[in-house]
């Protein structure tokens, strides 16, 4: 895509102020803090952990260091694309995993009419930490998921996912939260 930009004499500018929020102003209302739910792997098709492997497998075949999970429904619901994206160490990628549930297994009630719920995750080969606000996660939901990950999982803000980011990448990134 740079390289189409470069040969059309097309210059991508950065913009200061985030457009959406400047139609919103003060009337945008709270992101839902709605509990999610664990699918069990009879609906699921496969558990966290098999789900974590052949995602691990995935990077290693393409030479990606870290997985950042950004769309809704890559963590909750099915996979249906693959796209890669590599920025320096970290590539950002979705696969087909062949299962009805996305990720973690887990369905939210943030948007209606789709089983979603606003969280991020950055996947390695040896840890996954998932940013979503706390009071969407039971302990219940918490304990399953550190015993599916061996403990590998941890949980963060979900606002904190750009300063992970900057730390990851190492460069400065733009916030369009």
């Amino acid at each position: 895509m740079l390289s189409l930009l470069k040969s059309s004499d097309i210059t991508l500018l950065e913009i200061e102020t985030n457009l959406v929020d400047a139609v919103w102003g003060s009337e945008r209302p709270p992101r839902p803090t709605n509990p999610v739910r664990m699918l069990g792997i009879e609906f699921s098709g496969k558990s966290v952990k098999d789900k974590l492997a052949i995602m691990r497998e995935d990077m290693t075949l393409e030479n990606a260091e870290t997985l950042v999970v950004s769309e809704l429904d890559e963590i909750a619901c099915k996979y249906e694309y693959c796209y890669s994206v590599k920025l320096k160490h970290v590539c950002a990628w979705v696969k087909n995993v062949n299962s009805k549930t996305g990720l973690l297994n887990l369905r939210g009630t943030d948007l209606p009419e789709a089983p979603t719920f606003f969280a991020f995750a950055i996947l390695t080969h040896t840890e996954i930490e998932l940013f979503i606000e706390d009071v969407k996660l039971s302990d219940e939901i918490k304990g399953t998921l550190i015993n599916e990950t061996d403990a590998t999982i941890s949980f963060s803000p979900y606002q904190t996912i750009l300063d992970r980011l900057k730390i990851r990448v190492g460069r400065n990134l733009t916030n369009y939260m």
